[in-house]
């Protein structure tokens, strides 16, 4: 009878943390890329412009990837570009409030001179499911003496994945 209280008491301990996981994933904003696709023009002034650029980047919480002076790989479809700058944004209201700021207009006569802009676009991470069961959805095994932490894996697989729980 204790035990069944127990798994009881644990189960929804187990569930109730699922869930509460769930729902702080449904109120986190997703990431975004802003890709600008460079011509270099001139390479000392290149040099010159890209420390302020990633220091205002850095600034507006931008995470700047280091791609402008890397390598780029056409593999399908239309020329690959010359050179690309990849910046990781917490939102994609980051990245736009940003482009639209001050330190980033204050750079232009340095940019402009340093590489011509051929595009530039953002990309948004796309929405998941805050509830997933995992791949295969296995079982963990245990012997005796299990801690509550290895309960609660084991309620949650087979709540989660029931199909799998049969083992």
């Amino acid at each position: 009878m204790r035990i069944r209280y127990s798994m009881t008491l644990l189960a929804g301990i187990a569930i109730g943390a699922f869930a509460l996981q769930g729902l702080h994933a449904q109120g986190a904003k997703q990431k975004a890329y802003s890709i600008s696709e460079v011509e270099i023009l001139d390479a000392s002034a290149q040099a010159a412009y890209l420390p302020a650029a990633r220091k205002a980047v850095e600034a507006a919480h931008g995470h700047p990837l280091r791609t402008t002076r890397g390598r780029v790989v056409q593999l399908d479809g239309a020329p690959a570009p010359k050179n690309v700058a990849l910046v990781e944004w917490d939102s994609a209201e980051d990245a736009i409030a940003f482009y639209k700021s001050k330190a980033w207009t204050d750079l232009a006569p340095q940019r402009d001179k340093a590489n011509k802009l051929i595009r530039r676009y953002l990309v948004e991470t796309e929405k998941y499911a805050a509830v997933r069961a995992p791949r295969n959805c296995p079982p963990p095994r245990t012997a005796g003496g299990q801690s509550i932490l290895t309960v609660a894996r084991l309620v949650l697989t087979f709540t989660v994945c029931p199909a799998k729980g049969s083992r």
